[in-house]
This record gives structure tokens, sequence and C-alpha cells, in this order.
């Protein structure tokens, strides 16, 4: 990750000094009013921003934003869901958690909706109409 920041830093600081337009044209950035400074700032950001979307795990299920924004629209469809269950039955969206028995047999719901389980504590007291005992 270090090495990553230091290379797009460097990226940033060469686009700032020399011809930015041409860096620029190179990655889609659109603020042809920005100083070279400004654009350079402007680029890191979007290539860092690429970065943590596609790439970064922040230490936790092997899932990107990517593996669930994935789709057009920033969703997985059903299909998308299928085609990758039946590609790699572990893929990074099929983890245990998400499975319809919270131990990983069963992936129905997800294939079927493209939805995922997530368990919202409810204050004490508290309950829904459909079920009455659930405490989540």
């Amino acid at each position: 990750m270090k090495q990553i920041v230091l290379a797009l830093a460097g990226a940033a600081v060469l686009a700032a000094c020399g011809d930015a337009g041409e860096f620029q044209g190179q990655t889609d950035v659109d603020e042809v009013e920005l100083g070279e400074a400004e654009q350079a700032s402007s680029i890191l950001d979007k290539i860092l921003g690429k970065f943590l979307f596609e790439q970064q795990k922040f230490q936790g299920n092997g899932r990107t934003c990517e593996t669930c924004h994935s789709g057009s629209d920033g969703q997985v469809s059903p299909q998308e869901a299928q085609q990758r269950f039946n590609k790699n039955p572990n893929d990074p969206l099929f983890r245990s958690i998400d499975s319809d028995d919270g131990v990983g047999n069963s992936y129905a719901r997800l294939l079927e909706d493209a939805t995922i389980l997530v368990h919202i504590p409810l204050p004490p007291g508290w309950t829904t109409s459909s079920c009455t005992t659930a405490a989540t």
C-alpha cells in the first residue's frame, strides 16, 4: 500500500511539474480550469479512489467495495450473482455471513434476489410487526 501511495504521489508531482494536460488525458479528468497543482491533486484523488474501490479490502472479509457494487448501476443483479457463483462459488461475494443459514450451506436468497442478510439489533422492548419475538 505504501508503495502504491508513493507511486501515485510521484505521478501527481510529475503532472504538476510537467505537462499536466498530457497526464490529464490519460485519466479522463475534465477539470481544465484548474491550475496544474489542483489538476495533479484531483488526478491523485481519482486514482486513489479507484484503488480504494477496486482493490482495498480494509482487513475485512476479503471483499472490496466493487465486490458488491460492481454493476453499471452500483449494484449486483441476481443474474450477475448467479454467473459469479457458477464461475467461482468461493467468489468474495459469497461469504458465510450472507448465506441463508449463516454458515455457508446455501445462498438461495443471494442468488435469487441479490440481497444480503443484515442483522440490526432492535432496542430493548421493540418488536417487528411480522415477528413479535425477533430481537434483530
